[in-house]
């Protein structure tokens, strides 16, 4: 019994020792090193490579590639857009965010892209976009918090080097290769695609109510909250859908009156209604039912930029 024992113990810290070594070389002399890949590169380069940037773009792919900061000039400085592919949503923005407090990324302005049904129910399984922010896990309080309300299991397991570049690796390798023929960019990258309009699904028009004490919802606050504390102006600001597909005129009202009055100081610019955006109506504009083209992103960018122009006029006067 006492020599099965020593074998677990021993079991136990070899274990630790390859957890902690993996770790400690993986992540410093690979991943710290890649600049490019949604596996975290482009996260590590924001992180690492935008220190002195005015403003920051923060969302969904749906903010990766419709706003082009070169088109926003009624911004003042350089911009970065740091929407990502995939998830994006608002959990995950706000650890973003507290972990570019953390290194001193702290722009003078935040444009947070939101879309208002994400909040009308709560999120079955909010972990899987924390997922790829894991590597940072020693880095981030807020990322701690969230997930050990995932539970004591996954709260335990995210202490181990191997499993948070669980899935990893393969990726990290590869935009390691590559991290030398990474130019410097401002986040957008436009998709050319065209929409292929046959076999349209029906537009859904009924969504559940918003759910104000949903993880979501807490997530919007501790974003805010962060902005504030580190005197970041911020900005909701929402985009079109194709046809108005993810437009719901009843819960965009109860988002806009929920955010005056537990939010003052936000400023939102809300051009979820595609008939504030006429331009944008036509198919040729859109890839898919939900993200706009390179032509579509050029022509909601400007619209944007007009909105951000006339917001500060009528702030001025």
């Amino acid at each position: 019994m006492i020599h099965i024992l020593k074998n677990i113990v021993i079991l136990i810290f070899v274990i630790v020792v390859i957890d902690i070594s993996f770790g400690f070389f993986f992540k410093r002399f690979l991943f710290d090193k890649t600049i490019s890949g949604e596996s975290g590169g482009s996260l590590n380069f924001l992180l690492n490579k935008k220190q002195d940037v005015d403003y920051l773009v923060f969302g969904t792919s749906r903010a990766k590639h419709h706003i082009d900061p070169s088109l926003l000039t009624n911004l003042k400085g350089n911009g970065y857009n740091a929407g990502i592919n995939g998830v994006g949503g608002i959990i995950y923005n706000t650890v973003l965010l507290d972990l570019c407090i953390q290194r001193n990324v702290k722009p003078n302005e935040i444009l947070l892209q939101l879309d208002v049904i994400n909040f009308c129910e709560t999120p079955k399984n909010y972990n899987s976009s924390l997922i790829f922010l894991y590597p940072y896990f020693n880095e981030s309080k807020i990322l701690r918090d969230y997930i050990q309300r995932d539970g004591y299991k996954e709260s335990f397991l995210a202490h181990s080097n191997l499993y948070r570049f669980n899935g990893k690796v393969l990726n990290v390798l590869f935009n390691y290769v590559k991290r030398n023929g990474v130019a410097d960019n401002n986040g957008f990258v436009p998709l050319v695609e065209t929409m292929d309009t046959s076999g349209q699904n029906e537009i859904k028009t009924d969504y559940a109510p918003l759910d104000f004490e949903s993880i979501n919802f807490k997530a919007l606050t501790d974003f805010y909250k962060l902005c504030k504390e580190n005197n970041i102006k911020l900005y909701f600001v929402f985009t079109p859908s194709c046809k108005n597909c993810m437009f719901s005129p009843q819960r965009d009202m109860e988002f806009s009156t929920y955010v005056t009055t537990n939010m003052p100081e936000v400023s939102m610019i809300n051009l979820s209604d595609l008939k504030t955006c006429i331009e944008l109506a036509g198919f040729e504009n859109w890839k898919d039912m939900t993200h706009l083209n390179q032509e579509g992103a050029a022509k909601f960018s400007r619209i944007l930029n007009d909105q951000f122009g006339s917001y500060f006029l009528k702030n001025v006067n």
